[in-house]
């Protein structure tokens, strides 16, 4: 039984076979079915080529006849990296393996790879960028150049000042307060008009060109008056020092009065320099013009006539030359000490009366005129702030005018005409305070 049913499944399983691939023809040959060989590129066995000398030329020129060499498809897709400069790269393109149908195709029989003429990328050498050229500038120069850009094109000046002057002159007695015991000569106390702190103003404009210079105007006044007066007790008298020798000797009292007036005219030339970061040093040069008068009066009282004047009036106009200057040293962020000083030379016409009436009766009338060359010196020290444009001043200052004062004297009752001269400094001191402006 299990040989019966092995037999009958394998002729079911033959009928089976049959039905699906019937026999064919004898006459119909039997095909050998076809086998597909891959693609396989047959490696270069070859020794690589050497570098030559000439490759390492700036630029080689491939021959027109040589065919291009075929482009890698990596280098396509632009994943080949880029090549150094001057460098030179050879590559070997392998021809396409022929594709070989049938599976008994010998290895032998498959074409040999060609050589082709190596790639040669040539390069032109590009060299590196000349540098650009520093321009260095003298320390000088540079100094020059930031000043000129911190500094405005120009500029406006005003400043102001107001001060407290003292004259200090000699020769202003009028009288001497006490005895005369030998009829000869008198003993006693001089009395003079001092005079006191009068005020007084200054005042400048300019402008400040953008080279540095300046250019400035400036016009001082000051008026000063005072007055004294003395009289006889029971021991001493009052002795006239004004009066003509020949009149009245004694008087019981004395009234002087002592006006002056003073006005000035200052052109200036003038330029800043920055000695350091805390040091300004300013020069100047230029013109003056003054006018001076003074009047000094006084009336004796009480004697054979009961009142004696004496006026003596000086006038003097001139003008000349100055130069000077000024630092300011700067000793916290916006305080500094400053100093100041200049010195000239004038010439000018001096006119001198003197002028004496006895209960309105004239008694002296004369009148000089002459030229004469008077230097004048002024120096001031004192403290400064200074915030942006603005500078403020406090400070003492000293001026002396040489030899301004000259008046006339009579000095012998024999000879009436007999005269003598007094002579004189005008000085002044005293404080002021000054502010300063630039826009």
């Amino acid at each position: 039984m299990g040989t019966l049913r092995q037999s009958l499944l394998g002729l079911a399983f033959w009928g089976a076979l049959a039905a699906a691939d019937p026999p064919k023809s004898p006459s119909e040959p039997i095909k050998t079915p076809e086998v597909t060989m891959p693609n396989l590129a047959v490696p270069d066995m070859s020794p690589p080529r050497a570098i030559l000398p000439e490759d390492n030329l700036p630029k080689t020129t491939v021959p027109e006849k040589a065919s291009p060499p075929a482009v890698p498809a990596d280098e396509k897709m632009g994943n080949t990296p880029a090549a150094p400069k001057n460098a030179v790269s050879t590559e070997t393109v392998l021809p396409k393996a022929t594709e070989n149908r049938g599976v008994d195709t010998p290895r032998s029989s498959l074409p040999l790879p060609q050589a082709s003429l190596p790639r040669v990328v040539s390069y032109e050498p590009v060299g590196p960028r000349p540098p650009e050229p520093i321009v260095v500038e003298p320390v000088g120069d540079w100094a020059k150049t930031e000043a000129k850009k911190a500094t405005p094109a120009g500029s406006f000046l005003i400043d102001g000042e107001l001060f407290l002057w003292a004259p200090r002159l000699a020769g202003q007695d009028y009288a001497i307060l006490g005895t005369n015991p030998n009829m000869l000569g008198v003993v006693g106390t001089v009395k003079s008009v001092e005079g006191g702190y009068d005020p007084g103003f200054r005042l400048n404009a300019g402008y400040r060109f953008a080279n540095g210079l300046e250019a400035t105007f400036g016009y001082t006044h000051w008026h000063s008056s005072s007055n004294d007066q003395v009289s006889a007790d029971g021991s001493n008298q009052v002795f006239p020092t004004l009066t003509h020798p020949s009149f009245t000797p004694t008087f019981t009292s004395a009234q002087a009065a002592n006006s002056m007036n003073l006005n000035v005219f200052d052109g200036e030339i003038g330029r800043r320099f920055d000695v350091n970061e805390g040091t300004k040093v300013r020069a100047f040069f230029g013109p003056r013009l003054a006018n001076f008068d003074q009047s000094f009066t006084t009336n004796y009282l009480g004697s054979v006539v009961s009142k004696d004047s004496v006026r003596r009036k000086l006038t003097f106009d001139g003008g000349g030359l100055r130069v000077g200057g000024s630092a300011d040293f700067r000793v916290l962020d916006s305080i500094g000490l400053f100093l100041r000083g200049s010195a000239g030379l004038m010439t000018g016409r001096l006119r001198s009366t003197l002028e004496e009436t006895a209960d309105n009766q004239p008694i002296v009338n004369v009148v000089d005129r002459f030229n004469r060359v008077v230097p004048t010196a002024d120096l001031g020290v004192g403290f400064s702030y200074s915030r942006g444009n603005l500078k403020m001043s406090l400070g003492y200052e000293f001026q002396n005018w040489f030899g301004m004062i000259e008046g006339m004297d009579f000095a012998d009752d024999v000879t009436p005409a007999k005269m003598s001269r007094r002579y004189t400094d005008l000085g002044f001191d005293g404080i002021f305070f000054r502010a300063e402006w630039a826009f």
